[in-house]
């Protein structure tokens, strides 16, 4: 059985998560104007008609928000697919995030787990290079 203080810092970790993850959609949403946008991922649990349960939206393993980031390519913006995941204190990714993380980038994308603003804006600069470096050996 759970203490109730093993019960409050899980609360209090699934709140900072929950804050996290607004104010990252928030900052890049799509009418700011930025290089990537993001949205939060929902999953929902609802009943069918005769009370079985299904869950809704996002499959197992999908990070709390998705986007895309505008990056240069041959004198113009490509999309690239990106997925952001919120972490907060010590916790980390289960083994079906992981998988999921593989197969995001092994198909192209990003995938980042982030504690803080700071981590998304650091990586969203570092991919920006890479697509500036990218689209310059395409013109070389």
């Amino acid at each position: 059985m759970q203490s109730t203080q093993s019960k409050h810092m899980q609360s209090r970790h699934a709140q900072q998560h929950k804050e996290l993850v607004a104010l990252l959609a928030a900052f890049y949403a799509p009418k700011r104007r930025q290089p990537l946008v993001l949205w939060p991922v929902a999953q929902r649990a609802m009943r069918t008609p005769d009370g079985r349960p299904l869950v809704c939206g996002a499959p197992a393993g999908m990070a709390d928000l998705i986007g895309i980031l505008a990056t240069p390519r041959g004198g113009e913006s490509v999309g690239l697919h990106v997925e952001v995941e919120v972490k907060t204190g010590s916790s980390k990714q289960s083994s079906v995030q992981r998988a999921h993380d593989c197969i995001v980038q092994q198909w192209g994308g990003r995938y980042l787990v982030a504690r803080s603003i700071k981590d998304v804006q650091i990586a969203v600069c570092v991919w920006l290079r890479e697509g500036l470096s990218s689209a310059l050996m395409e013109v070389k």
